[in-house]
């Protein structure tokens, strides 16, 4: 087994007890500091491991997934 596939349960275990999350935004540009690095969280896993965070997302039972337009 791939270690991706051993540790990403591992990563993803304490997000699955939160309820909420809540980004606050403000003149530091807080929010959108923390969008980019959250949008930068797909590709970087999957040049590490070789795993695609949104075909794996896509596989939850009620999830979706939206993909980007070409530009």
């Amino acid at each position: 087994m791939p270690l991706s596939r051993r540790l990403l349960p591992r990563w993803l275990h304490p997000l699955a007890k939160t309820e909420e999350i809540v980004l606050i935004g403000g003149p530091d540009n807080t929010t959108a500091d923390v969008a980019r690095l959250v949008g930068q969280i797909p590709p970087a896993v999957h040049a590490l491991t070789g795993v695609d965070l949104s075909k794996v997302l896509g596989r939850i039972p009620g999830a979706t997934t939206t993909q980007k337009a070409a530009v």
